[in-house]
């Protein structure tokens, strides 16, 4: 798998694992160990129409400065937009109005009214997250990140083999879009092999809109248990692709392993 391929299922996996990467994966620590919240929010209006855009800012200001049950800070990227708190890495666009965003594989981290007497002030819907890692303190830099080419494949009905290929020439890693708990077609999947046994990290994402990526399910599984494949669980498309760009631009590409 190599590498990258071990960052990235790291990833996937880090919850079961919150002190593990530090140690393991250094080259990680400058973004993913952050030690302060990120908080982005917006609105469908300007903030002095009729809208939601006093309350969603309020409310992110509220997150921002909250701390976990012990007293720590808050070290995720959250989301505050129509009276949801969301989870970051886990977003989507799921709409055009003002249920625009949404995290359809994972529940809301909590909400806020957007008027009446309590408006903007965030309620969890259990409790505060807790944090992600405990880092070492220190400044947080933004390492360069070298130009990669990660193309994003949806499988559809009657993709072929050499399709594909034809997408993946050339490429970096790439994302794949699998049928529902991450199914796909023999000869995909055999190309696939093929492609990640060339050095091409290949992490499977599922075109579903709710659950995650499955490993040993269905005799169609583009993931072996022992395979080459990533099985990027419930993590969205888009969040496999950025985290993605970031480990491949990050990573020594002359290295052998």
């Amino acid at each position: 798998m190599g590498m990258i391929g071990s960052w990235l299922t790291w990833w996937v996996n880090r919850p079961e694992f919150p002190e593990r990467g530090r140690s393991e994966f250094p080259e990680l620590t400058a973004i993913e160990f952050q030690d302060k919240p990120v908080v982005v929010t917006g609105s469908m209006k300007p903030i002095f129409e009729d809208g939601d855009a006093s309350a969603n800012l309020k409310a992110s200001v509220h997150v921002a400065g909250m701390r976990t049950a012990n007293g720590e800070r808050l070290d995720q990227v959250f989301i505050c937009f129509g009276g949801r708190i969301l989870r970051g890495n886990r977003t989507a666009k799921v709409g055009s109005g003002y249920r625009a965003i949404g995290t359809p594989r994972v529940d809301d981290l909590g909400r806020y009214e957007t008027s009446g007497r309590r408006w903007g002030i965030p309620k969890w819907e259990l409790r505060p997250p807790t944090r992600q890692v405990v880092p070492d303190r220190g400044e947080v830099s933004f390492p360069r990140l070298e130009p990669c080419r990660i193309p994003l494949l949806r499988l559809f009905p009657g993709v072929t083999a050499e399709m594909v290929a034809d997408v993946a020439r050339d490429a970096d890693a790439i994302v794949v879009e699998a049928y529902g708990s991450g199914t796909g077609p023999r000869s995909v999947r055999e190309y696939l092999d093929s492609l990640a046994a060339d050095g091409c990290i290949v992490a499977v994402t599922s075109e579903a809109v709710w659950g995650e990526v499955q490993v040993g399910a269905y005799a169609t599984d583009l993931v072996a248990e022992d395979g080459r494949l990533i099985a990027c669980r419930n993590m969205l498309a888009e969040a496999a692709l950025a985290k993605l760009h970031y480990l491949v631009g990050k990573a020594d590409r002359s290295r052998p392993d």
